[in-house]
């Protein structure tokens, strides 16, 4: 595998790129604190506070070449609407698990999907994985829009694996995943 770290990714209406303090308002005001994107997701909204903590840490975590941690940014407004990352991965295995997250204000523009695709095209072609995968909540049905268009399969439900503290609910986890048909072994 060759890891790259978080290089800068363009899409045709996103820049994908670090993230840095500068866009503390952009976090806050457009997801971080936004109530509808932790609907199907164990964390909670943030602070202004933890939001400034977070991104003061970004510079010391872009330090490693094996960090893969996007700020999904529109390129007409240059907002940064939502990120998008490699939440673990096995070197031995070449697997990577991919996560994202997109503000409300935002949803229903494929800016998910299209982060997802240039991603997943990424991770396979430059960094080398064989396998890409990712999960959420039973009932999420954006999500798995966004790993149906990626070209993910269906590979099955985890049953109750998320237990959700805003319900008192244990959920289910639906898992997709896509392999890399181009470069294999």
């Amino acid at each position: 595998m060759k890891h790259t770290g978080t290089i800068n990714i363009s899409t045709e209406r996103l820049q994908l790129r670090r993230f840095y303090k500068e866009d503390a308002d952009d976090c806050f005001n457009n997801w971080m604190v936004d109530e509808e994107v932790y609907e199907f997701l164990s964390a909670s909204p943030k602070d202004r506070k933890y939001i400034e903590e977070w991104l003061s840490c970004a510079d010391e975590v872009y330090a490693k070449n094996d960090t893969y941690y996007w700020a999904i940014v529109e390129k007409e407004s240059g907002k940064t609407v939502g990120e998008i990352f490699v939440n673990d991965y096995s070197e031995k295995n070449r697997v990577a698990e991919l996560w994202w997250t997109v503000g409300s204000h935002f949803k229903s523009k494929g800016y998910a999907t299209e982060a997802a695709k240039a991603i997943v095209s990424h991770l396979f072609n430059e960094v080398g994985f064989h396998r890409v995968w990712a999960k959420c909540v039973d009932g999420n049905i954006g999500s798995e829009r966004v790993m149906q268009k990626c070209g993910m399969e269906k590979e099955g439900i985890m049953r109750e694996y998320f237990y959700d503290d805003k319900t008192g609910e244990y959920k289910d986890l639906v898992v997709y995943s896509v392999i890399n048909q181009t470069h294999r072994g």
